[in-house]
């Protein structure tokens, strides 16, 4: 840990609100959760892995969540992070705090949506087009299999590749 001292030279009665915060480079913090994620290497923030933990239901696609995000820290160099705000229940796969994000998990369907073009549904054969008010806008995949792993991975690949959209 780093100590800094700041010294801040203010008028009598002035007041003065000083916040710390990890900066947004900053690695995940490597909490293990309560229940059977505890044993999990991934290098989650804490609140991810709480997510992941708690809303992954069934043992069979936990497993492969666990396996796509293991794949994603290796083999793709990204990283996992529970939304910044709020208490909404998915994790955000990025490479950094400040990049955008490459695809998401609700880890209660264990569906994964990736920011590429839908015209690329086809090239997967465990795609399918993610609509928002019926305009096609990712391709998602639901991690029931392996093979979905695979794809999903794939199409990461696309994005990191500069194809988004």
């Amino acid at each position: 840990m780093t100590t800094i001292t700041i010294t801040i030279e203010v008028p009598d009665g002035a007041a003065v609100d000083v916040r710390t915060r990890e900066p947004d480079d900053a690695e995940p913090v490597n909490e293990e959760p309560p229940g059977e994620r505890s044993r999990s290497t991934h290098p989650l923030e804490a609140k991810a892995r709480r997510i992941l933990a708690e809303d992954s239901r069934e043992a069979a696609h936990a497993a492969l969540i666990d396996t796509f995000i293991e794949r994603c820290t290796t083999e793709l160099g990204l990283r996992c992070y529970a939304p910044e705000t709020g208490t909404r229940r998915y994790v955000n796969v990025k490479p950094s705090f400040k990049r955008p994000r490459v695809a998401y998990i609700y880890p209660r369907t264990a569906r994964v949506g990736v920011f590429i073009d839908p015209k690329y549904a086809a090239d997967f054969p465990t795609a399918d087009v993610i609509t928002n008010n019926d305009v096609p806008v990712r391709v998602g995949f639901y991690l029931h299999t392996s093979q979905a792993v695979d794809d999903a991975i794939k199409a990461m690949k696309i994005h990191l590749s500069g194809d988004i959209r």
